[in-house]
């Protein structure tokens, strides 16, 4: 019988998540083993006291139907449990491992497959067709990562002594990002930006970052203001970010970011090539394309 392998509990944001599944998955390749998922995911809904620590069941947000066909699934006891941290410090090893290999292999590897497979239930797949059906030719999702949480997190690293700034510009400012955007899409091409962000943390007024891209010729599209569904469920309302964008022709998003990155490896898997990404961090006063199928965080080795 085979070994049954496992995760102790799956927790962080989206793709975190998504990141720790393939942890999981390449552990149990290496003894040809099975794996279980525990039935509840971390909901990182914010509450007025914090993140909170609600949970979820995984068949609320993951159909397991394509994940299934890659490797089997079972409910049984597990005979070996991980950490989430090893599991994602497995998947992402695997990740930066795959990043010398030759881009034809990039595409349409195992582990692009793997995530490519944890797609949305039904009704979470809807309301993403439904908000790309509404959106105008010439829109692009961004990542606008200027969070309080996120400008907390990056004085934390470097209050540990951690270099983020070699290689890097790291922009906590919408108008900088929105200004190398127009001046990389000089034909004015994109029209529309899709911003993905945790609308409840930003550092400033919806009204001043729309105000602020007007400036620079673009439109917003601000989800909250053109759905309300999932209002219970922060994951939720995650993947259908990452599914609308996954859907857009163009993407600019931060390199340090497993959410920018797994999209591009996710997209270029469906796409069976390149995607269109860029990312807004890379030193100089426009953004740069992605050259790396997602498999870097650094600037230097994705514009390569």
């Amino acid at each position: 019988m085979k070994t049954v392998v496992s995760v102790e509990k799956i927790t962080g944001g989206l793709n975190n998540q998504k990141m720790s599944i393939l942890g999981l998955i390449v552990e149990a390749r290496k003894n040809d083993s099975i794996i279980s998922i525990p039935d509840t995911l971390h909901d990182w809904t914010p509450t007025t006291e914090g993140r909170g620590t609600k949970f979820i069941n995984i068949h609320e947000v993951y159909e397991m139907d394509e994940l299934e066909k890659i490797i089997p699934v079972t409910n049984q006891k597990a005979d070996k449990v991980l950490s989430f941290a090893d599991c994602f410090a497995l998947g992402s090893q695997k990740i930066r491992e795959e990043g010398g290999l030759p881009a034809e292999e990039l595409v349409a590897n195992e582990t692009a497959r793997i995530l490519s497979a944890l797609r949305p239930v039904t009704d979470i797949q809807d309301e993403i067709d439904r908000l790309i059906g509404e959106m105008p030719e010439g829109t692009a999702g961004v990542q606008l990562r200027v969070e309080r949480d996120w400008k907390n997190h990056l004085n934390s690293r470097r209050s540990r002594g951690i270099k983020l700034d070699l290689g890097r510009e790291l922009v906590l400012d919408p108008r900088r990002i929105f200004q190398k955007i127009r001046n990389e899409d000089k034909e004015k091409n994109i029209t529309t930006l899709f911003l993905c962000c945790d609308e409840d943390d930003l550092m400033q007024k919806k009204s001043e970052i729309s105000q602020m891209a007007g400036n620079f010729g673009f439109d917003v599209i601000f989800k909250s203001d053109v759905s309300s569904a999932f209002p219970e469920s922060r994951l939720k309302r995650s993947l259908v970010d990452f599914g609308i964008c996954l859907k857009l022709d163009t993407y600019i998003g931060l390199s340090l970011s497993t959410f920018s990155n797994l999209l591009c490896l996710t997209k270029s898997f469906e796409l069976k090539g390149k995607p269109n990404h860029f990312i807004y961090d890379a030193p100089g006063d426009v953004t740069v394309v992605r050259n790396d199928f997602g498999r870097f965080h650094s600037p230097a080795e994705i514009i390569r």
